[in-house]
C-alpha cells in the first residue's frame, strides 16, 4: 500500500504574483494537487499536465504543458526581437 500525501495549508494559499496560481513549497505538494485538481475534471488530458518550478516567485506550480510551452515560445520570440 503506497504512502499518501496529505497537505494541510492554513489560510488562504499563496499566489503567484505573476501568473496568477497557487504557489506551493514543493512538487509533491503540486504533484498531489494536480492528481486532485484532475480528479474533479476527468474530462482534462492528464498527459498535457505537468509540474514545474517558477523561478520568479520561488514556487511550485502545476499547468498543462502545452500552454507552458506556448508561452516558452511567446517569451523566446519577445526576447529576440530587437528593440
Amino acid at each position: 500500500m503506497g504512502r499518501r500525501l496529505k497537505i494541510i495549508q492554513r489560510g488562504k494559499p499563496k499566489k503567484c504574483k505573476v501568473q496568477q496560481k497557487t504557489i506551493f513549497s514543493t512538487q509533491d505538494q503540486a504533484s498531489a494537487a494536480m492528481m486532485r485538481a484532475w480528479g474533479h475534471d476527468p474530462s482534462v488530458n492528464i498527459l498535457d499536465m505537468h509540474t514545474y518550478f517558477h523561478q520568479e516567485c520561488g514556487g511550485w506550480h502545476f499547468g498543462h504543458i502545452s500552454y507552458y510551452q506556448q508561452s516558452l515560445e511567446k517569451n523566446a520570440r519577445n526576447l529576440s526581437q530587437p528593440i
